[in-house]
């Protein structure tokens, strides 16, 4: 069981959180995350999950964002596709494959994100660490072969 429960998670900038220990201290903390640190609470143990639960926010948001990374990569890449001159679109039909891949990986891993601090904020689930560090690790795994992509167009079918 968590130490602590989200109570409430701020969508404008994903950057406070308000918590509730599950027994015993019953004061409420206000939590706010950064680019370079999360507030530091009262105890060690939370201090992991806090860490861990900015890492998902970030990934969140980067692979999500209109004007983030993924996006303007994206942008990128179908910019190049749309402008190329191969023989039957061979390249533009390619390149708008991957993005489209890309899409259905953002799609399902931004679901289990917003699943995950969901039923933590309203049912007191746990979140579960190997599933959080796999979805961070997914999403940064996507947003490095959008990036490659991006850099080397040329090559860009086989990411």
């Amino acid at each position: 069981m968590p130490l602590y429960r989200i109570l409430w998670y701020s969508e404008s900038d994903a950057a406070e959180w308000r918590l509730r220990p599950y027994a015993g201290d019953s004061t409420t903390y206000s939590i706010h995350f950064d680019d370079a640190a999360t507030t530091h609470v009262k105890l060690s143990g939370f201090l992991r999950r806090s860490r861990l639960v900015s890492l998902l926010v970030q990934i969140y948001k980067e692979i999500n964002a209109p004007f983030g990374e993924l996006s303007e990569n994206t942008l990128k890449v179908s910019t190049f596709a749309i402008t190329s001159d191969s023989a039957g679109d061979l390249t533009y039909t390619a390149l708008e494959n991957v993005i489209s891949s890309w899409t259905a990986e953002r799609d399902a891993l931004t679901s289990e994100i917003k699943s995950m601090l969901e039923a933590a904020e309203f049912n007191g689930q746990p979140i579960d660490e190997d599933q959080a560090t796999r979805i961070i690790r997914e999403g940064q795994d996507l947003l490095g072969r959008a990036d490659a992509c991006a850099n080397h167009l040329d090559k860009c079918t086989s990411y």
